[in-house]
């Protein structure tokens, strides 16, 4: 009988090994397949680093116009990752996110920088992969005939939204005079 005991104790062991090779394999794609959207922020700022180099060697010299394009970056970076982690959101459940990239796009024509760094160089840097430009359709397919806001610093429709978002640039923005 001890043989027999034996084998079941090794077969046992063995598929819980091939189990948890099994689930540590899952969470690996799943970590790549976060990573091929959301890219790396190893400093914990809310902007992917591929974008915080970006934004550094191309605004030297202005904290506000860096704080401008840090703060767009972070907008689309918190939107893409709330709908990584729940893909059915809504329109309704989107805006808020729509409204701070707005007043980022505000922000960056407020503070003259389109003219240091092209808006459409940047995004493009911020669509650098197929995965994410098809990402971004998904979540453009979500505002598909809906309003879209625009002037979100001008219009009093979202002013809370636009007061908690000029708060995080302001925030941004004393980080960026410190550098």
């Amino acid at each position: 009988m001890k043989p027999f005991y034996k084998i079941c104790c090794i077969l046992g062991l063995l598929a819980v090994a091939i189990f948890a090779d099994s689930c540590d394999n899952e969470t690996a794609e799943a970590d790549s397949e976060r990573i091929k959207i959301l890219g790396y922020d190893k400093d914990g700022n809310g902007v992917r680093d591929d974008l915080d180099s970006l934004i550094d060697a191309n605004i030297p010299d202005s904290p506000e116009k860096r704080a401008a394009y840090r703060y767009l970056a972070q907008a689309i970076q918190n939107q893409w990752t709330a709908f990584y982690e729940n893909p059915q959101m809504s329109y309704e459940e989107l805006l808020p996110y729509q409204v701070l990239i707005s007043l980022g796009v505000s922000l960056i024509n407020k503070t003259g920088v389109a003219s240091t760094m092209d808006f459409s160089w940047f995004y493009a840097n911020v669509l650098n992969t197929k995965d994410r430009i098809m990402y971004e359709a998904r979540i453009d397919d979500v505002f598909a005939g809906k309003i879209l806001p625009v002037a979100v610093m001008k219009k009093k429709q979202y002013s809370n939204i636009v007061s908690n978002g000029l708060e995080i640039y302001e925030s941004i923005l004393t980080q960026e005079k410190i550098k």
